[in-house]
């Protein structure tokens, strides 16, 4: 081969090379960013808890429908309407409590009533054992002997009789006179298990 040859090759191989060199860049990755919606979702299971709350509970003495419900997660005021009670049971039920009433003091004027009557019987009764006790004591002869056995003993035990139906008496009012407390303290009781107030 010719010299002159090899010296045309040797330049166009550097100058090839040179040029193949060229054509071949480091290239950086690049991205295009477009505007969108991030969403990132974390799986997971549980409830969540309140930092603060507060008990709300029902009037009355039994569960109650509610008839409204403030919006959940709202910001409330004191003094703001949160919950509204269906009204009607609560009406229904104090209705009932005023007839349980009513009720109840009737039966308290009914015992005292029985209470005075049966007083009033027994003080006449009383009045009448002392009537006979003392027309037993006026008519009553000192001589004995005027009397025959039979009207001594009758009159004897006609003023034992009297003197035992008046302590009779006196204790059947005492009685009576228990017994209706008794009855007027147990309404009572009923009264105060119905409306504690």
């Amino acid at each position: 081969m010719n010299c002159s040859k090899i010296k045309l090759l040797i330049p166009g191989l550097v100058l090839l090379l040179l040029s193949g060199c060229s054509e071949e860049q480091e290239t950086i990755p690049t991205y295009t960013i477009e505007a969108s919606t991030l969403s990132v979702n974390v799986p997971g299971a549980g409830h969540l808890e309140a930092a603060s709350s507060q008990v709300i509970n029902s009037p009355g003495r039994q569960p109650m429908t509610i008839a409204w419900l403030a919006e959940e997660y709202k910001d409330v005021k004191k003094g703001e309407l949160i919950v509204k009670f269906d009204g009607e049971k609560l009406s229904i039920d104090s209705r009932n409590e005023q007839l349980d009433m009513m009720l109840i003091e009737k039966d308290i004027g009914k015992k005292v009533t029985e209470k005075n009557k049966l007083e009033t019987e027994v003080d006449a009764e009383k009045e009448f054992v002392s009537e006979e006790f003392e027309f037993a004591k006026s008519y009553s002869v000192d001589d004995l002997r005027i009397y025959s056995q039979l009207e001594i003993i009758e009159s004897i035990e006609n003023t034992e009789f009297l003197s035992a139906k008046d302590e009779f008496l006196d204790w059947k009012k005492g009685s009576i006179s228990e017994q209706s407390q008794s009855a007027v303290d147990v309404l009572d009781i009923q009264k105060m298990a119905i409306n504690p107030n």
